[in-house]
C-alpha cells in the first residue's frame, strides 16, 4: 500500500509540474510552513520572479512564539528555488514544503518533513564537487578551447549521475527541474570561455558552437530561475553578437545591438522576457544616455505585456526609477539625518554639497561581501587623493556600537555615517533597493549618476567612471 501511495504520489507531483510547464501563465498556490526551533520571531522566504526581471522577492513571516510555527502563501507560475535563512531548494507550482528549522548562528540545519528528496539537491551537489578550476584556462586557441570544453562536459556528466542517485526514490518533478537547471549551468560554463577568450566566432570550433542547443533557450518552464534568464542574456551577448563587442551599462553605444539581437535571435516568449531583462539592467546600471535605448525598449515592452498587471507594473516601476537619474534627490530625502562616529548628525544634503563628485558604499559591518570590498576601495581612495571625488560610507547597520567598532577594525579612509532605519529608510527605499554592497555617484551639482555604480575594483581599472564626472 505504501508503494502504490508513493508512485500515485509521484505520479501526482510530476503532472502538476507538467501542467505548469505546459500553461506557465498559470499562478498556483503554494505553501511553505514549519517550525523554527531557537531562532527570533521572524523569518525571511526570497524567491527570484520573471516578472520583476532582477529582482528578488522578499517577504517576512512571523514565527510564533509559543508554538514556533511560521508559514507563507505565496503563488507562482514556474518552479524555482526558495531561500530561507542562507538555504536553497526547489519548487514547483502549487507545491506543499513542510520544513524544520533549528536555529544557529553558524548556518540553520533543515529538516522537510514530507521526506521528498531532492530539495537540498542544490546543497547536497556543491559538498559533492569542489569548485571548477577556471583560472586553468585562458582560452587563446582552438585546442584550449575544446580541451576546456571536454573538462565541463565531464563536470557536467559527472553532476547529472549524481542528480540521478540522488533522486532515485524521490520526487521526478523535482528531478526534472534539477536536470534542466545542471544544463543551465554547464551552458554557462560553455559561453564563459567564450566572454574570457580571444577568438572571434568565426575561429570558434564548429563542435564548439553546437554544443548550444538553440531550443534550450526558449524553454519556458525555466523562467523561474534567475540563471536561466542571466544564461539566455550571456547567449545573446556573446554568440550573437558581433566579435568583440562588449555589453556595458555605461556606453549607450552597444545597447542597440544588444536590442537589436534580442529581437532576431530568440524566438517565443523567451524573446519578450530577455528584452524585459535588459530593460530592467539598463534601468539599473546605465547612465543619461541611455535614455533613448530606455524609451524605445519601453515603447515595446508595454503592449507585450499588457495583459499582466505584475509585470506592466515592474516596468513602469524600473521606467520611472531611471528618470530619476540626472536629478538632484526630493527635499524630503535631502533633509534625511544620518549619524556620525562621534554621534552627532547630519543631512544627506550636507553630505551632497561638496562641489564634488561624491562615491557612495552602502554597507553594514555583517556584510561579509561589503567588507571584502573595501580592501580594493582602499586603494581606489588613495589613488584619487588629492582629486575632487569624495568617498562615502554609509552602513545600515542596526547597531551603533556595532557600526563604530566595525569601522575602526576595517581603517578604511572617507566619510562615515549610519543611517537611521537602515534598508527601510527613505533614502533607500527611494533607489528602490534592498542588496547590499552598494554604490552610488552623484555629481558635483548632487543630481544621481548612477544608483547602481561599478563596484570599487572595476572602478580602480576604469577611473574615468567617477572622474568624467569632474568636467
Amino acid at each position: 500500500m505504501r508503494k502504490k501511495f508513493k508512485s500515485y504520489y509521484a505520479a501526482t507531483m510530476l503532472l502538476i509540474f507538467q501542467i505548469a510547464a505546459a500553461m506557465p501563465s498559470i499562478a498556483l498556490p503554494t505553501h511553505i510552513y514549519g517550525y523554527y526551533k531557537g531562532g527570533p520571531n521572524s523569518i525571511w522566504l526570497s524567491y527570484w520572479l520573471i516578472s520583476s526581471a532582477r529582482s528578488s522577492t522578499y517577504l517576512k513571516g512571523s514565527v510564533d512564539p509559543a508554538t514556533r510555527a511560521f508559514e507563507f502563501h505565496i503563488e507562482l507560475k514556474y518552479p524555482t528555488f526558495l531561500q530561507m535563512e542562507n538555504h536553497a531548494f526547489v519548487v514547483i507550482p502549487g507545491d506543499t514544503v513542510k520544513v524544520d528549522i533549528v536555529y544557529s548562528e553558524d548556518g540553520s540545519k533543515f529538516e522537510f518533513r514530507d521526506q521528498r528528496h531532492g530539495r537540498d539537491f542544490f546543497d547536497g551537489m556543491l559538498k559533492e564537487f569542489k569548485p571548477f578550476p577556471f583560472d586553468k584556462y585562458v582560452f587563446e586557441s582552438q585546442a584550449e578551447l575544446l580541451r576546456y570544453k571536454h573538462a565541463v562536459k565531464q563536470r557536467y556528466d559527472s553532476t547529472l549521475s549524481f542528480v540521478e542517485r540522488y533522486f532515485k526514490s524521490g520526487d521526478d518533478g523535482i528531478a526534472a527541474v534539477a536536470r534542466n537547471f545542471l544544463k543551465v549551468r554547464y551552458y554557462d560554463d560553455l559561453l564563459y570561455a567564450l566572454t574570457m577568450g580571444k577568438l572571434s566566432r568565426k575561429e570558434l570550433p564548429i563542435q564548439y558552437v553546437h554544443e548550444l542547443d538553440p531550443a534550450f533557450f526558449e524553454n519556458e518552464s525555466l523562467f523561474g530561475f534567475r540563471e536561466f534568464i542571466l544564461l539566455l542574456s550571456n547567449y545573446n551577448r556573446y554568440i550573437n553578437l558581433p566579435p568583440g563587442s562588449r555589453y556595458n551599462g555605461y556606453d549607450s553605444a552597444t545597447i542597440a545591438p544588444i536590442i537589436k539581437s534580442a529581437h532576431s535571435n530568440i524566438n517565443g516568449k523567451a524573446k519578450d522576457h530577455l528584452l524585459l531583462f535588459i530593460f530592467s539592467h539598463v534601468s539599473e546600471i546605465g547612465s543619461t544616455e541611455n535614455g533613448s535605448q530606455m524609451a524605445e525598449m519601453y515603447k515595446q515592452l508595454v503592449p507585450v505585456f499588457a495583459d499582466d498587471s505584475t509585470t506592466t507594473n515592474y516596468i513602469e516601476e524600473c521606467y520611472n526609477l531611471f528618470r530619476k537619474l540626472g536629478s538632484t534627490l526630493p527635499s524630503e530625502i535631502l533633509t534625511q539625518q544620518l549619524k556620525t562616529l562621534q554621534g552627532s548628525t547630519v543631512t544627506v544634503q550636507q553630505i551632497l554639497s561638496s562641489d564634488k563628485v561624491v562615491y557612495i558604499d552602502v554597507w553594514a559591518s555583517w556584510c561579509g561581501p561589503c567588507i571584502a570590498e573595501m580592501e580594493v576601495e582602499k586603494k581606489l581612495i588613495a589613488e584619487l587623493k588629492g582629486v575632487d571625488v569624495k568617498f562615502v560610507l554609509i552602513s545600515v547597520d542596526e547597531n551603533f556600537g556595532k557600526w563604530k567598532s566595525s569601522v575602526t577594525s576595517i581603517k578604511i579612509a572617507g566619510q562615515h555615517y549610519i543611517l537611521k532605519d537602515g534598508i527601510e529608510s527613505p533614502l533607500i527605499k527611494y533607489l528602490s533597493f534592498r542588496e547590499i554592497p552598494r554604490y552610488l555617484i552623484f555629481d558635483r551639482n548632487g543630481q544621481l549618476v548612477s544608483r547602481d555604480a561599478p563596484r570599487p575594483g572595476k572602478v580602480l581599472k576604469d577611473k574615468s567612471i567617477l572622474l568624467d564626472h569632474l568636467e
